[in-house]
């Protein structure tokens, strides 16, 4: 398999005859990923696909990473439990950041590339801790692993919350009339949707379904975010199966307990959010009390992979 790698300033693209993805410099975004498929020629998979600006009033990202923090906190503010004061954006800072190419390259089956992003005197900041961000891609024909690493840089324990918010093309065509007819597919079995209140803080009122078939969702459900806390199932992943185009698009989610699943009304798109934690409560909890927050010790890291497959 013969891989073409090209890099730039800005970004960055793998690609053989069949598959490619782009990626940017700013948050490590994926900004591109396309097929080349028999019946429609090279198509896009994700939302504002390849557009390096996007504008559209829906959705102006492609996939963020969600990093120290996913959602956000009160007033942007909070506070651990021996007195350490964040202070965060929504989501936190590795999206609106400039990591640095350490590696890239390919061999038989595979190319990849990794960047890098290191704590700064204005990061110490907002969030008191030093520490490193790796992310790593590596893709193969049909399918793209992002390798997660975090360490902490500092002489105290850290804590943290991890998400990848990307957003795929619902339905495959554009045509957001057809978004309805999009599959949403998760494992089978009993499952606890996460309350929450207007502006997505945890409200602790959570709801127990069954799940044996396809997961619907009303416009109304998918712009106020759609939570599930998938502790109890081994096997976590989420699908979107297009039928006009044949099209199924996994997210695989192993190493990461909770799953967001966000959209707004009358747009061609899904995001589905592999977390490590959520949003604030209502009441709200100690920084490193907060719901899904994980600790890593001094020198130590934390390491985990995300997988997206597509099935055509």
């Amino acid at each position: 398999m013969a891989w073409r790698i090209s890099t730039s300033e800005s970004f960055d693209t793998l690609e053989n005859d069949r598959i490619r993805i782009k990626t940017a410099l700013l948050g490590a975004e994926l900004i591109s990923f396309q097929i080349n498929h028999p019946e429609t020629g090279w198509t896009k998979l994700l939302v504002n696909d390849d557009d390096t600006n996007p504008q559209h009033s829906y959705w102006k990202k492609h996939a963020p990473f969600l990093f120290p923090i996913v959602g956000g906190l009160q007033d942007n503010h909070s506070i651990t439990t021996d007195g350490k004061v964040i202070e965060l954006p929504n989501h936190g800072f590795a999206r609106i950041s400039t990591f640095e190419r350490v590696d890239h390259g390919s061999d038989l089956d595979s190319a990849w590339v990794e960047y890098l992003l290191t704590f700064t005197q204005d990061s110490k900041l907002i969030y008191p801790w030093d520490c490193t961000l790796s992310i790593r891609y590596t893709l193969t024909e049909k399918k793209l692993d992002i390798t997660i690493t975090i360490i902490n840089d500092s002489t105290e324990t850290m804590w943290f919350q991890f998400g990848w918010h990307p957003g795929f093309m619902a339905p495959i065509s554009g045509d957001a009339s057809k978004r309805k007819e999009v599959q949403i597919i998760l494992p089978q079995g009993e499952h606890t949707q996460m309350g929450v209140d207007k502006e997505c803080l945890l409200t602790g009122e959570n709801r127990e379904f069954s799940l044996s078939g396809n997961l619907e969702l009303s416009d109304v459900e998918l712009q106020d975010t759609f939570i599930l806390n998938m502790e109890t199932f081994d096997n976590r992943f989420v699908s979107l199966y297009d039928p006009e185009s044949n099209i199924k698009t996994t997210v695989e989610f192993h190493e990461h307990p909770h799953l967001g699943i966000w959209a707004v009304p009358d747009a061609p798109y899904i995001c589905l959010e592999p977390w490590q934690g959520c949003d604030d409560s209502v009441e709200q909890t100690p920084f490193d009390k907060k719901f899904g927050i994980t600790a890593i010790k001094p020198r130590q890291a934390d390491c985990r992979t995300i997988s997206t497959i597509i099935e055509y």
